[in-house]
Order: structure tokens, then C-alpha cells, then sequence
């Protein structure tokens, strides 16, 4: 089946109005930058389907924002009708797609314009209102280049506050960055002259590197990465000489909160691959106690990220975190496992240093 044909309706566009609470979390100033975060989320699709390498964030001097994605088309594809899909994009939720859905920034602009660059020509498309069409999608001019933007004015109406946080948002598109390896992000300013531009060669090497910037590392950082059942984990790990350790999880590109499932899924793999290589060399003797998973986090810091196929989550609007089908944690298990192993195994010197620091510290605690 077409992607075009797909479509299903969750509900109209008044309703996002009513309750933006449901779809936003809030509508303070994190409901606002959350707008930006569904358009660059839109984006995150291009990229992976190969469309595209670059996204562009803009804010402008009316206190609007725009996502330009260049080289990215899909999105005005031809539906069945033979028309452009784009006011169907705009104006109907997906099912179960809320976190990358166009739409909801509709609703909740004052305006919103989409210009899109398609074979040699440039269209371009007005909404007001709330998402109200105005007008129709219109031939503005000829074009040689390609791809889409979508600028629009936070409605006053419905946020406490419409003004966009530089820094904020640089640090937001900084993330997203480490996550896309290879792929070029831009900040745009207009209002303080003001730019940023990130760019990661190698993604989550790079973002564990950067967390671990001021501290004493005792081994570079180490990637593991596998795909299981049509589930793609990346996680990269690095031990430090600190008493203060990072987990960070991701789904899709969406942080997950502590107690996601997934990251009690690795804190359960990390304990037994440690302790099992422990006890396997002779690190831990029989009467010895096991290493606890506070005596390996002290000193961790770790990125998971783990890309899922839609039909396998559901996203849960209370935590705002995706529900992670047990086949993702099977993933994740299996690619650590055979993964992990392997280092320790091939890097004796490596793991010699951190079982030794993990025995300590357990010793420490038992004190």
C-alpha cells in the first residue's frame, strides 16, 4: 500500500486547540520549542530514507520559526486524487505519529506557510487560524533547487509565552545532531544575528566524547552496534575516572525517561556480562559478593539508541515516552551481549582496569 493511501484520521484540528496539553506536554515555554522539535522529527524521516543531509532552523525577526529540510520532497507526493497530499500532511493527525506530526504545529499557529522547491518550480501554501487553508497550494516561482520549509507563528492565544530561546534550542538541535551522524544542523538567528552549526562524523562517538570532555577517561570510547529482528541498536559506552555516570536512552530519536523498560533492560545485561567475565577470570573468587549495577554506572557513561519501526510502538501521552515492545529489549539484550563480550575479551588490559575499579567499589560499599 501507497504511503500516500494510509492516512487515518485520529481527530480533527480543533481538537489539538482544545486539549494542546495532550499533544505538547504543555503550553509553556517547552510546549513552544516543542513545536520546532515535531518539524525537526519530520525531518529525521528524510534523513533516514536517504532524502536528505542537512536541516536548516530559522528564527525570524516576527517572532515566527521555520524547518527547512533541502532535498526533501516526499512529503507532496501525489495522492490517489492526483493532487498534492501536503494539505492533508497539515490538517489530519496520523495515528500514533503525534511526535512527528506537521499538523499539530498547524493547529496551534497563528499562521503557517509551506514552500516546497519540486521540479523546477516553487509552490507554496498559507494557513491561518488554527490550520484554516487559505487559499490553495500555489505556483510562486521557478526553482533550481529542491526541498521543503514550513514557517510559522506560535498562536498567543494558547502559549504563555511565543518567544523562542536561542540557547535552548541549541542545545536541543546539538542532541539531535549526535544522533544523526553525518548530518548537518543549522541555527539561524535573524532576530540577534546569532548561528550555531553542529556536525558529528561519528554520531554517538562524538556525544559520549562530549559528555566526557572534562573527564579522565581510562579507554576510548567503544561502540556496539547490530541489527536484530528489523531493530537497529547503536550503543556506545566509555568508563571514566569519576564517581558520576550518564545513561542516556533514545527510541526513534525520543529520550526516554530513566525508567523506561529498555534501560532496565541494559542495566540487567550490563550486571550479568560483568559479573560473569568476573567470575570467568578469576576477578571474583567464590565467597566474593557480586558487583552491583551502582559500582558499574559510577563510572559509566552510555548512549543506547534504538531505531524502531512505527507498528511496533505506542506512544504514551501521560509519561510522553514510547511503550517498548519486548522484541526491542531482545534486541537490545542480544547486540549487548555478543557485543560487550567480545571487547572484554579482546581488550584484556582494558577490562582488567574495570574490574578492578568495579571491585573496589564494591568493597567500598560493603565497608
Amino acid at each position: 500500500m501507497n504511503n500516500n493511501d494510509s492516512i487515518k484520521i485520529l481527530s480533527g484540528m480543533e481538537a489539538v486547540r482544545k486539549r494542546p496539553e495532550f499533544f505538547i506536554n504543555s503550553t509553556d515555554t517547552h510546549g513552544l520549542h516543542f513545536l520546532i522539535k515535531v518539524l525537526i522529527n519530520k525531518s529525521i524521516e528524510a534523513i533516514y530514507a536517504g532524502f536528505s543531509k542537512k536541516i536548516i532552523v530559522t528564527l525570524h525577526d516576527d517572532g515566527s520559526a521555520s524547518v527547512c529540510n533541502p532535498d526533501y520532497v516526499k512529503i507532496v507526493g501525489i495522492h490517489k486524487t492526483d493532487k498534492f497530499n501536503l494539505e492533508e500532511i497539515l490538517t489530519i493527525l496520523p495515528y500514533n505519529q503525534h511526535e512527528s506530526a506537521p499538523a499539530i504545529v498547524n493547529a496551534l499557529s497563528e499562521w503557517l506557510i509551506v514552500t516546497i522547491n519540486y521540479e523546477g518550480i516553487t509552490y507554496q501554501q498559507k494557513f491561518k487560524s488554527g490550520g484554516k487553508p487559505d487559499g490553495v497550494l500555489q505556483k510562486v516561482n521557478f526553482s533550481k533547487s529542491s526541498g521543503i520549509s514550513i514557517r510559522f507563528k506560535p498562536d498567543e492565544t494558547i502559549f504563555s509565552s511565543t518567544s523562542f530561546d536561542f540557547e535552548l534550542l541549541s542545545k536541543m538541535l546539538q542532541e539531535t545532531a549526535f544522533l544523526l551522524k553525518g548530518t548537518s544542523i543549522q541555527l539561524i538567528d535573524k532576530r540577534t544575528e546569532l548561528t550555531e552549526a553542529f556536525f558529528y562524523e561519528e554520531g554517538l562517538r562524538n556525544f559520549v566524547e562530549y559528555i566526557n570532555n572534562e573527564k579522565e577517561v581510562l579507554h576510548p570510547a567503544v561502540s556496539l552496534k547490530g541489527e536484530y529482528e528489523n531493530f537497529q541498536v547503536e550503543i556506545v559506552f566509555q568508563f571514566t575516572d569519576t564517581i558520576s555516570g550518564n545513561i542516556l536512552s533514545y527510541v526513534n530519536n525520543v529520550r526516554m525517561s530513566e525508567s523506561s523498560l529498555s534501560e532496565k533492560v541494559l542495566d540487567s545485561t550490563l550486571l550479568n556480562s560483568f559479573n560473569d567475565y568476573a567470575r570467568k577470570f578469576n576477578f571474583l573468587k567464590v565467597k566474593d559478593e557480586n558487583i552491583e549495577i551502582s559500582d558499574i554506572r559510577n563510572a559509566l557513561t552510555i548512549v543506547q539508541s534504538i531505531q524502531v519501526l512505527r507498528q511496533y510502538l505506542v506512544f504514551d501521552h501521560q509519561s510522553k515516552d514510547f511503550i517498548v515492545p519486548e522484541e526491542v529489549n531482545r534486541a537490545v539484550e542480544n547486540i549487548m551481549i555478543n557485543n560487550l563480550v567480545c571487547f572484554l575479551s579482546e581488550n584484556p588490559e582494558v577490562s582488567s582496569l574495570l574490574m578492578k575499579k568495579m571491585i573496589k567499589s564494591r568493597k567500598e560499599m560493603t565497608l
